[in-house]
């Protein structure tokens, strides 16, 4: 996958979808960061692309610009632009909102 596939496809969502998929995003990097399923090191690259996610999307996604977004991910190498992506196409195919999701007593 690259940069340019990844432009491409996100011209096919709207904001709602978009909204999702980010969403998404967030809810797969903490659950995978409590699995312990990825190593320390990507954790720590994926942090770096997803630091200010959670601020553009308390403002539906105002003054966010997706191409930014993705190259930041792009940046580093090791699937870490195909994991994030998988994790946005979930949330828009399952049209998961940030509503529909469990957290557990962890987020109480």
């Amino acid at each position: 996958m690259n940069l340019d596939n990844v432009m491409e496809m996100m011209e096919r969502f709207n904001t709602k979808e978009k909204m999702n998929g980010y969403t998404n995003i967030l809810h797969m990097f903490l659950i995978d960061v409590r699995s312990d399923i990825t190593s320390p090191s990507d954790i720590k690259k994926i942090a770096d692309v997803l630091h200010e996610m959670p601020l553009y999307l308390a403002k539906n996604l105002e003054g966010f610009d997706d191409e930014t977004f993705w190259k930041g991910a792009l940046k580093y190498h090791g699937g870490i632009l195909d994991l994030i992506y998988s994790w946005f196409e979930m949330g828009v195919v399952t049209n998961l909102s940030v509503e529909d999701m469990e957290y557990g007593d962890s987020f109480k």
